[in-house]
């Protein structure tokens, strides 16, 4: 059990919080040392970066994330804006029984 802990300790190189003057506009970084990288904002624990080692050694980010939290929001903001239009056609397939 304790060479579980200490390998993790290792694996787990560094969790570092890159700050910046919001609140909301910080990153949460957690890397290990076989080179993944993940980054995450503090809204929902949202995955806005993941990378990991291409075959020639150079990280590549594999998640189509966004950097900051106002371009969720704003996302956000267009997906439930655009819910009222499919209200109707959702309620048709679940009186359908197509849920």
């Amino acid at each position: 059990m304790k060479e579980q802990k200490s390998q993790r300790s290792e694996t787990l190189r560094q969790m570092r919080v890159i700050d910046v003057l919001n609140e909301m506009d910080r990153i949460i970084e957690i890397s290990s040392t076989q080179g993944l990288t993940a980054r995450f904002l503090p809204l929902g624990a949202t995955l806005t970066s993941l990378l990991v080692k291409d075959k020639y050694g150079k990280p590549v980010d594999v998640v189509l994330g966004f950097d900051n939290y106002k371009d969720l929001l704003f996302l956000r903001k267009l997906i439930y804006a655009s819910l009222p239009f499919y209200q109707k056609d959702l309620l048709v397939l679940n009186k359908r029984g197509n849920d």
